[in-house]
């Protein structure tokens, strides 16, 4: 008997199963980071028109530069949505979403405390900011008198008990995330 063929039939059909698919497959990303993207589809003949979506929480946004297969996006903060439509000549057809989490550094990093503060007193400084991702469970301080290291000062507060000349200057603060470090402007400290 003669051997049976599989035969595969690839009929023409317009794009399905299309996805966006990131590059390096990584979903969490930092803030200012170059993401490569691609509207990935089945379709014969293949996809050979692409419009890409910035998916907001305000509407969705067509980014009219970007019409290739491939694309190359800057994300901003927060969370970034994107999807495409792949067409041929036999049809449309819409991706699903693909969300991306920027993590971002914080912001607005300010000191608060006295700035004058008299010898054999305390000296507390408290650091601020706002505008974070990650949560603020994932940061670290550290501070700095003129430029140098206050050694063991780790917190959100900084304290120093019985404080002499020696602690007058300027004081920043730097807060670290995964996205990186964000320092405070200097605050100045007078002991009197």
């Amino acid at each position: 008997a003669p051997p049976l063929l599989n035969f595969i039939s690839l009929l023409p059909d317009s794009p399905k199963n299309v996805t966006v698919v990131i590059s390096d497959g990584k979903k969490e990303r930092k803030e200012g980071d170059a993401v490569s993207l691609t509207c990935a589809s089945d379709a014969n003949p293949a996809a050979n028109a692409f419009t890409w979506y910035n998916n907001k929480r305000d509407g969705t946004v067509e980014l009219r530069e970007e019409q290739g297969r491939s694309i190359t996006v800057t994300v901003g903060r927060g969370r970034e949505t994107f999807s495409c439509t792949a067409r041929n000549p036999l049809g449309t057809e819409n991706s699903t979403l693909s969300e991306l989490q920027v993590l971002y550094k914080a912001k607005n990093v300010t000191i608060e405390g006295k700035d004058e503060v008299k010898e054999g007193a305390a000296l507390e400084l408290e650091c601020h900011f706002s505008d974070y991702n990650p949560p603020t469970t994932q940061y670290s301080y550290s501070w700095y008198l003129n430029g140098n290291p206050v050694n063991g000062e780790t917190g959100r507060i900084l304290q120093i008990n019985n404080i002499t000349e020696s602690h007058s200057g300027n004081y920043s603060c730097n807060v670290q995330n995964r996205a990186g470090p964000s320092y405070s402007p200097g605050f100045a400290v007078t002991v009197m």
